[in-house]
């Protein structure tokens, strides 16, 4: 179960690195094309980067809680 859980846990990461890698790229060529590509337009922005921060705090701690009670089930009492 942990092993699967960390398998899609870093397969889906990798594939969303993998996605924002290569907008940031389109970006980098459209910003050094004639004419450049305005930065209001552009793909790869600060906000895109908060939601990926704030999705990957998200997939740990669900991570750490799918792992923990794997690893620690609770006990009835009795």
């Amino acid at each position: 179960m942990v092993v699967v859980v960390c398998s899609i846990f870093i397969w889906l990461n990798w594939r969303v690195i993998d996605f924002v890698q290569q907008a940031l790229q389109l970006d980098l060529e459209r910003m050094q094309a004639s004419p450049p590509l305005p930065p209001e337009h552009r793909l790869v922005t600060s906000h895109v980067v908060m939601a990926l921060i704030g999705a990957t705090v998200v997939q740990t701690g669900i991570g750490f809680i799918a792992i923990t009670s794997y690893l620690f089930p609770k006990r009835a009492i009795g």
